[in-house]
């Protein structure tokens, strides 16, 4: 039996009109298309019509029922939320407003929390990222959908919230390598490896690449104007905080190289400021 005619048949068995019925709360065209199916009433509805009717909620909503009109009726505004990149206000609206779990609230929260941690690692607050990578795979063990690329990109970020200063160490290839035909991080994975040679089209990685085969050459004033480029300009290239951090260190070291321990003793304290302000 639908719902509507549930409503229907406890109504009439209360001899109830369905102007009594609807005792203001809604019109009784709504009730009407309601019993017929052509309707779906909210949650607050069929409180109202329990109540009105003496009849357990249960009966109308059934085992689990309560929880799929929940998510029926929140569901369009965590997604907006997620479209719209307001990914903390996704979270907190699915935990005051739906709160249960099943494969598609998973997946959401599951890139909900990785953006988190992206945006966190971006801004330079690995204690943050992994926090929020933590919470990310928590949640994509428990949706029946793929997160094999959410998976696959916090294995590349996750080193570097693990050990800002050496992430090579942590990097899992093997683990990446499984999951990388379902990534768009080669990139960021080639450089991480430091692999010079590949053929980069990221422009921070292409100036990158190019200052360390310059330096490779021994040719540092080269690297630097590769690096300076970068330095310079990191509201343009939006250079994440953990790229900037390897660039003063090379910068350090080809200066030092050249000997002008001036500008070396300049990029080894940015280097220092930028790791005092990680939240480490």
């Amino acid at each position: 039996m639908s719902l509507g005619e549930k409503i229907k048949e406890a109504r009439i068995a209360q001899g109830m009109t369905q102007a009594q019925l609807a005792d203001g709360r809604i019109t009784r065209n709504m009730l009407s298309q309601i019993e017929t199916g052509k309707a779906r009433p909210s949650l607050e509805t069929i409180y109202h019509i329990s109540e009105r009717l003496g009849v357990d909620v249960a009966y109308f909503l059934g085992n689990n029922s309560r929880e799929r009109y929940v998510k029926f009726e929140n569901i369009e505004e965590m997604k907006r939320l997620y479209k719209d990149k307001k990914y903390e206000s996704c979270i907190y609206y699915f935990e005051k407003n739906i709160g249960f779990i099943d494969d598609e609230t998973a997946l959401i929260l599951t890139e909900s929390y990785f953006h988190i941690g992206e945006t966190n690692i971006n801004n330079g607050y690995p204690s943050r990222a992994k926090e929020a990578f933590a919470r990310s795979l928590e949640y994509a063990e428990k949706t029946a959908y793929s997160t094999d690329s959410v998976r696959a990109k916090i294995a590349l970020l996750q080193p570097i919230a693990t050990n800002i200063q050496s992430p090579r160490l942590q990097l899992d290839t093997e683990k990446y390598i499984e999951l990388r035909e379902r990534v768009d991080y080669s990139e960021l994975f080639h450089y991480l490896s430091d692999d010079y040679k590949y053929r980069y089209t990221n422009e921070i990685f292409i100036h990158i690449a190019a200052a360390r085969e310059a330096m490779k050459a021994q040719n540092f004033s080269e690297a630097i104007k590769h690096l300076s480029e970068l330095d310079d300009n990191k509201t343009k290239y939006k250079i994440p905080a953990y790229v900037l951090f390897r660039l003063y260190v090379d910068l350090e070291g080809c200066y030092k190289e050249l000997k002008n321990f001036e500008l070396a003793y300049k990029y080894s304290s940015k280097r220092i400021a930028l790791i005092s302000a990680f939240n480490l």
